[in-house]
């Protein structure tokens, strides 16, 4: 039981203190993608309906997913009624983004681009560049796999950088940001000063993690200059995992999240608390295949909700069409092709 649960430990929190990555900033992770088989492509179309200023409107999103051996290879965003994408991303075999093409509104090309020379989920470079002038770029540097240091250039430039350091678990214990003289502050004008502009750089950070077990119960604790930041407790056994993170800021303990994951449903309970530890809110909401449940509490007022999911299956047994219905009214719709291997 104890190797069992230390595997997961370190699996967990391997992943979940891994570095942002810069590109994140502009991609979406990709959704409703879920299939048996083989398949060429999936195309998602997605309706959110709402009130827009007592008046109905929509929000249309829609992208087509292209595979190559089982593996997203590309993937295309489209505005309604408009055949040409106005973005296009490329992954490589290991499903990493090589590259984010697309036009902005106003005409002008953006794309980011990335590059990798070794398995490690994280790029050598993210380069990011306006009508083909690149403007900025992270470059890593790595120990194996895992990133040692991070450098943020702006027009080749360095701004900042940030180095990271790991226990013998590869589990993340250190990130010290470092804001060089070309980095990050404000500048009081000249005009106000009255001799010259002086600018006065954003501080330096450092970001700690300990980790450690009582029980069953994995902990990791998060220092932002050495306040603490928050608390994840994670508790596994053959009926669910347990997760609970405890959040901190201006000085006290703000919020409570437990989040329950069975084989068939989650359920997840949120409390708010002010200054005194008082409990300024509490958020029930439980989450299965086709139905969602929500019980919000607030300073002694109470509100429900409840969205029914209904599901439409082809022939092989792959959803092509799903409505959510809220209090019964529809406010999401979700249609997709899929193109199956021959």
């Amino acid at each position: 039981m104890k190797i069992t649960i230390t595997v997961i430990f370190l699996t967990i929190f391997t992943i979940g203190n891994a570095q942002q990555q810069p590109i994140e900033r502009f991609v979406l992770p990709a959704r409703d993608l879920d299939h048996n088989g083989c398949v060429h492509s999936i195309r998602v179309k997605s309706f959110h309906f709402y009130e827009n200023k007592n008046k109905p409107d929509t929000i249309y999103r829609e992208y087509l997913a292209i595979y190559k051996d089982k593996e997203v290879i590309k993937r295309e965003s489209y505005t309604q009624n408009d055949s040409i994408p106005w973005q296009e991303i490329f992954y490589d075999k290991l499903g990493r983004i090589t590259k984010v093409s697309r036009k902005n509104y106003d005409g002008k090309k953006f794309q980011i681009v990335q590059y990798f020379s070794n398995n490690s989920e994280y790029p050598n470079s993210t380069n990011f560049y306006f009508d083909d002038k690149k403007n900025e770029s992270y470059i890593n540097t790595f120990l194996d796999t895992l990133v040692s240091k991070q450098e943020h250039y702006m027009r080749d430039t360095l701004r900042t950088y940030s180095k990271f350091k790991y226990d013998e678990n590869n589990r993340l214990i250190e990130h010290i940001k470092v804001n060089t003289k070309n980095g990050f502050g404000i500048t009081i004008a000249k005009s106000i000063t009255g001799t010259e502009d002086i600018k006065h750089l954003n501080p330096n950070d450092s970001i700690t993690f300990s980790y450690s077990t009582q029980g069953d119960i994995l902990i990791r604790k998060e220092y932002d200059k050495g306040e603490l930041e928050e608390i994840i407790k994670t508790i596994t056994n053959n009926q669910c995992e347990t997760k609970i993170v405890q959040e901190y800021g201006w000085g006290y303990y703000n919020n409570k999240i437990i989040t329950k994951k069975f084989v068939d449903s989650t359920k997840v309970i949120r409390y708010s608390f002010n200054r005194n530890q008082d409990t300024t809110s509490v958020l029930i909401e439980v989450r299965k295949p086709d139905k969602i449940t929500s019980d919000w509490s607030q300073n002694g007022r109470n509100s429900k909700s409840e969205i029914i999911i209904k599901t439409e299956n082809d022939s092989l047994g792959n959803w092509i069409k799903k409505t959510k219905i809220r209090n019964g009214i529809l406010e999401d719709k979700i249609l997709r092709e899929i193109n199956y291997c021959r």
